[in-house]
């Protein structure tokens, strides 16, 4: 058998963690909304205040690490780390 890649591993965590970030992304939107409640009810006819939130997909999230290990450089005051460049 080969060896399991470091994005099979994230595929593998991210499927395994998916239904508690889902439960954890709604419990905020609603806490968000509850906070929210005096201005809301404060707001004219026309007005409101949308609270949305949204779990980023597997393979997107895989691509933006991807983005972020290909953007760093070495930084020749500090040789131990590496860091993004701005």
């Amino acid at each position: 058998m080969a060896d399991r890649t470091i994005e099979d591993r994230l595929r593998e965590e991210y499927f395994a963690l998916l239904p508690h970030i889902r439960r954890i992304s709604g419990q905020l939107e609603t806490e968000v909304r509850y906070h929210l409640l005096p201005i809301s009810e404060q707001l004219n006819g026309y007005e409101q205040l949308v609270v949305k939130s949204r779990v980023k997909d597997c393979e997107s999230a895989l691509e933006k690490l991807r983005r972020r290990q290909e953007a760093k450089t070495f930084d020749l005051d500090r040789p131990d780390s590496t860091h993004s460049r701005a």
